[in-house]
This record gives C-alpha cells, sequence and structure tokens, in this order.
C-alpha cells in the first residue's frame, strides 16, 4: 500500500525535444501532432494509474481485513474467561535457606 505514496512517472503529452521539428509545420499538423501525443500519453497513463488503483484498493482491502480481525482477537481476550492458576510458593527464612543449602554442600 505504501508504494503508492511513490512518485509513478506519468507520461507527458508533448515531448519538449520535438518543438524544433514543429516549427516549420503548418498550424493544422501541430495540433494533430499534439493530438495523438496526447492520445498516447493518455493510454501509457491508463496502464500506469489502473495499477495504482489495483494497488491501492487491495492495500484498503487488506487493512480493513487487519482491523477486523484486531478486534475480533480483542473481543475474544475480553469475552472468553480462562482460569487463573495461582502460583504456589513457600517463604522460609534466612536461616532455613542457609541449612538446606549446607546440606545440599556436602
Amino acid at each position: 500500500m505504501l508504494s503508492i505514496f511513490r512518485d509513478n512517472p506519468l507520461d507527458q503529452g508533448a515531448n519538449v525535444e520535438k518543438f524544433k521539428k514543429l516549427e516549420n509545420k503548418t498550424y493544422k499538423d501541430i495540433l494533430l501532432y499534439e493530438i495523438n501525443s496526447n492520445t498516447a500519453s493518455y493510454s501509457n497513463n491508463k496502464v500506469i494509474m489502473t495499477k495504482a488503483n489495483k494497488k491501492y484498493a487491495s492495500g484498503v482491502r487488506l487493512t480493513t481485513i487487519a482491523i477486523i480481525f484486531s478486534i475480533v482477537i480483542l473481543l475474544v481476550n475480553k469475552f472468553i474467561a480462562y482460569e487463573k492458576i495461582p502460583i504456589k510458593g513457600k517463604v522460609i527464612s534466612q536461616y532455613e535457606m542457609n541449612v538446606s543449602f549446607k546440606n545440599n554442600d556436602v
């Protein structure tokens, strides 16, 4: 989805390098050239934009699914009670600890 925010070079209508060649042409030829170049650039841009739109739509779809999945997990965790087993421990004094330590060393 983040690839949508990257620049996609779109095709421009008239190529600036062709202006020198168009100086000596008639007005009708220049208009025909511009129409043809705009038509070609529109076709090229349509492919780029369709691809970007598909990526964006799939990104939005996957983000929506992830949000719904997260909500379901939170609700399941909230409403399903699981039994917490208390940890049993024995408190011993320093003396008992020293005695047990010495007995294990011998």
